[in-house]
């Protein structure tokens, strides 16, 4: 089982490959708003000021991990939950193969992470040198550590919480409006406009009522060595909830919906 999961990588990341300059048109449409807010706070904060408890040096720096995290660890595996599986019925000889739907999901979703992930890489050291400035993240291993432990759920936590958003074409013909609402609340709450910590209170609350800061805000923050032992353990601990959460959610919305497949599509 494993061998045939390892070719099934390797076959979408040829195909991933055989579309890369779409991957790079994707990532470029990522890349644009963090870069001009960066722009925008670089001109709004002088060198010697501070803003919300942070310096320039700090704000450039999450905006440039933002581009990384956005493109890394935000999936867009609901749009072809929907569209492919579920509205063209992709999904009825899907299930023929001899391995589990969540594996194909999984592992046709990393590829392009990947590809995405290394020009955001590239951006990261492109854009200080351009620019003449320096990126600050943290140099102690600890945190290095922690930061890997809380991107890997982020990840997770990313693709089952779209994969989720997807199933819901299981019950409605159109899922294109809730796609889109939840691409702004995703913008919002994820930190990707502004960071959590410039946002009103109000705001702020609500959005640590959802999964969406700890899928990019918390691993980019962590990684500039902005929480101390505790704060990091308590994002780890609520991560972990949100993903038992959003694996329950899957498992019992498959198994309900697999009840009245009917293997047409829509």
């Amino acid at each position: 089982m494993s061998k045939k999961l390892v070719n099934i990588f390797l076959l979408h990341f040829q195909q991933a490959l055989q579309f890369r300059a779409k991957n790079f048109i994707w990532f470029i449409q990522s890349l644009v708003n963090p870069f001009v807010l960066m722009l925008f706070w670089r001109g709004a904060v002088g060198k010697e000021s501070t803003i919300g408890g942070w310096n320039i040096g700090q704000i450039q720096s999450y905006y440039l991990l933002t581009i990384v995290a956005l493109v890394l660890l935000m999936h867009s595996v609901d749009v072809i939950v929907a569209r492919k599986d579920i509205k063209d019925g992709d999904l009825s000889h899907i299930l023929l193969r001899p391995f589990s739907y969540l594996s194909l999901r999984l592992i046709s979703e990393a590829p392009e992470r990947l590809i995405q992930g290394t020009y955001g890489l590239f951006a990261v050291i492109a854009i200080p040198w351009l620019r003449h400035f320096t990126i600050t993240i943290s140099s102690d291993p600890t945190v290095i550590f922690q930061t890997i432990i809380i991107s890997v759920l982020a990840y997770m936590i990313s693709f089952f919480y779209r994969i989720v958003v997807g199933f819901i074409a299981f019950w409605l013909t159109d899922i294109h409006s809730i796609v889109e609402i939840q691409e702004i609340f995703a913008m919002l709450f994820t930190g990707v406009i502004m960071p959590l910590a410039f946002m009103p209170d109000l705001i702020s609350k609500v959005a640590h009522l959802t999964p969406l800061p700890y899928i990019i805000y918390y691993p980019v923050t962590t990684l500039l060595g902005m929480h101390d032992s505790e704060m990091i353990m308590r994002i780890i601990g609520v991560q972990l909830l949100w993903l038992i959460g959003f694996m329950l959610l899957y498992r019992i919305m498959w198994k309900n919906w697999l009840k009245n497949f009917t293997g047409v599509g829509q």
